[in-house]
């Protein structure tokens, strides 16, 4: 197992089949150079996590909550898909690094292969941390464990 700080804030524990994206892999998956974006890939089980994160003042950051974050996500997400079988899934809460989180579940094909997703929003003092899982659709039921996995190990610092 690998842990690492983002942001200085958050702390993930994930297997060490993943590795580290580069900046040169998270721009050519998301087509921008977003500077507060940290991902890692399990090449073999076709299987990626990332993590975006956003400042605000410490005012907004608490007037916004995580289900109003994860809906205006999820909007997003799917003007980023149109064209692409975009379905969304269930809209659900949870917990990451003991703050309360909001999430849903999608599902998208991606040169012709059936994907499956989900976006995960937490905030932390005045910074919102959205993280995403995404694996082909085909892929083992375990999958998604580590995904869950990864945001039990989750911690503030």
């Amino acid at each position: 197992m690998a842990t690492t700080l983002i942001h200085d804030q958050l702390a993930l524990t994930y297997p060490d089949s993943f590795a580290v994206m580069g900046a040169d892999e998270l721009r050519e998956g998301y087509l921008d150079d977003n500077p507060n974006r940290w991902g890692i890939w399990d090449r073999n089980r076709h299987v990626i996590i990332v993590v975006y994160w956003h400042d605000s003042n410490a005012f907004l950051a608490r007037l916004v909550s995580t289900k109003d974050l994860a809906k205006r996500a999820q909007k997003l997400v799917a003007k980023a898909y149109t064209g692409h079988g975009y379905q969304l899934g269930q809209f659900f809460e949870t917990q990451v690094g003991g703050q309360q989180a909001h999430g849903f579940g999608y599902r998208y094909d991606l040169q012709g292969t059936g994907q499956v997703a989900e976006a995960v929003v937490t905030k932390y003092g005045k910074c919102c941390y959205t993280l995403y899982y995404y694996a082909r659709e085909e892929g083992s039921p375990t999958d998604r464990e580590v995904f869950k996995d990864v945001l039990r190990s989750a911690s503030f610092a």
